[in-house]
C-alpha cells in the first residue's frame, strides 16, 4: 500500500503585531482542514515551532511555546495527526545548537539533530 505523508509545520509569525490566541487557533484549524482536503489519504505530522531565544530581533522569547500550546490544543480534535515536538526536542540543546547567541537559526549540529529527529518520526509513522 502506497502511503502519502505531509509534514505540517505551523509557521506563526512571531513578529509584531502578534497573533492573538483566537487567531492562532483559527489559523491552525484552517491549515488542518486545507491539508486534509488537499491530500485526504495523507498521514499528517505536525512539527512544533522551535524556541525563540532572548535577543532575537522582532520576536519574543516564550511566544513559540504559547503558540505551540494553542496548536496542540486544536490537534486534540485530530488524533490521527501525529505531533513531532521539536520545541521540547530542541530546548535542552538550544544554546549549543544555535548558529549564534540570540538566533532562531541553527548551526550544522542542530540542523543535523533536528533532521534526524524529523526522519525518525516519519519512519516511525510508516506502516509496518
Amino acid at each position: 500500500m502506497k502511503s502519502t505523508f505531509l509534514s505540517m509545520m505551523l509557521v506563526v509569525s512571531l513578529c509584531s503585531p502578534l497573533l492573538a490566541q483566537e487567531s492562532a487557533t483559527k489559523a491552525t484549524e484552517q491549515i488542518v482542514k486545507y491539508l486534509k482536503n488537499l491530500a485526504p489519504g495523507a498521514k499528517l505530522i505536525f512539527a512544533t515551532t522551535t524556541p525563540v531565544p532572548d535577543g532575537e530581533p522582532g520576536r519574543v522569547a516564550g511566544d513559540a511555546d504559547k503558540y505551540n500550546q494553542v496548536a496542540t490544543k486544536v490537534l486534540l480534535d485530530y488524533p490521527e495527526i501525529r505531533i513531532n515536538d521539536l520545541y521540547y526536542f530542541t530546548k535542552p540543546n538550544h544554546s549549543k545548537w544555535w548558529a549564534k547567541p540570540g538566533d532562531v537559526h541553527y548551526g550544522t549540529e542542530g540542523r543535523n539533530a533536528q533532521g534526524d529527529e524529523v526522519s525518525r518520526i516519519i519512519l516511525d509513522s510508516l506502516p509496518k
